[in-house]
């Protein structure tokens, strides 16, 4: 399965963005702003462009399993999650149904959301995500 990224709006604080599942919208994102340079800075900076493998596994912090985005450079424990503002993130990326500068809201039912529908390929095919700046909006 393939998932895409593609960030949209971009401030000192956030990068906005919208998930596809398969060229179709699923969800808004959010995430730490973008580096220069493509350089992740644990908790600050949104991970460099470019595909990444996606599973499911335990997360110790919040004691469930969870998608984890895999093979980001010098960086482990990326995981699609639960957040509204930029100091919520941790350098992750939250997943919301609806988006505003710096804030994406419904965000609990949105990775619910996704998470069913990638738990149900998961056994079946594997899941890759590619991350980079949008040509133009989707929605």
């Amino acid at each position: 399965m393939r998932l895409k990224l593609n960030r949209v709006q971009f401030t000192e604080e956030s990068t906005i963005g919208e998930l596809l599942i398969e060229k179709e919208y699923e969800c808004f994102t959010l995430e730490d702003k973008v580096q220069p340079f493509g350089v992740k800075i644990p908790g600050r900076t949104a991970i460099p462009e470019g595909v990444y493998r996606v599973t499911f596994d335990w997360s110790d912090r919040h004691k469930c399993v969870m998608l984890h985005i895999l093979d980001v450079p010098n960086f482990e424990g990326i995981r699609f999650d639960i957040a509204n503002k930029p100091e919520e993130i941790e350098g992750c990326i939250a997943v919301g149904r609806s988006r505003a500068p710096d804030w994406i809201g419904s965000s609990t039912g949105a990775l619910k959301q996704l998470s069913t529908k990638l738990l149900q390929v998961f056994n079946k095919e594997e899941i890759w995500i590619e991350i980079k700046k949008a040509e133009k909006e989707v929605i």
